[in-house]
């Protein structure tokens, strides 16, 4: 079975994240109809990867899962000829040390919380050990599968609002 290496695998990333940057950064108004804008992966600077972290993003952070989601089937199909599985995680509400650090600087840190856990179908975030259990899941067990998006969300998104149905 073969590897791919650190430097081939950086150069995939590489070169799908530039794709993803020159349609929403550097072409705005590009038109999804029209062919893509074509910037040579040598010519993206480090600066303008920064860009990219740096956007006011709503919008654009959404975009960017979905791109995740296509890079990791563009990877698994890149990649299979190896037998290199590739696959992502897209988690929802998780108590992270993070959350937890912003949900304190709101105005009532516990009902902030409170609310994070109601926007759940099961009525409590993640946790960080579950989502590692699905890493360990998709890298160790799930040995068939390749090119998919495991949601580890709670159920997050089947149902708007208030969603947690534990009494």
């Amino acid at each position: 079975m073969h590897v791919s290496s650190p430097s081939s695998t950086i150069h995939i990333l590489h070169r799908h994240l530039v794709s993803v940057y020159a349609v929403f950064i550097e072409f705005p108004h590009f038109h999804p109809l029209s062919d893509p804008p074509h910037k040579p992966t040598d010519d993206t600077t480090a600066e303008e990867f920064r860009d990219l972290l740096n956007l006011n993003l709503i919008s654009y952070f959404l975009a960017s899962k979905g791109a995740i989601i296509a890079m990791t089937k563009a990877m698994a199909v890149d990649e299979s000829r190896y037998q290199v599985r590739v696959n992502c995680i897209s988690p929802g509400n998780v108590m992270t040390p993070l959350w937890e650090e912003l949900a304190g600087q709101t105005a009532d840190t516990l009902a902030t919380i409170k609310e994070g856990e109601n926007a759940q179908l099961l009525g409590r975030m993640g946790t960080e050990a579950e989502s590692g259990l699905a890493a360990l899941y998709l890298a160790a067990d799930a040995t068939f599968c390749t090119g998919i998006d495991l949601l580890l969300s709670g159920g997050a998104e089947l149902n708007y609002g208030y969603k947690s149905q534990v009494p």
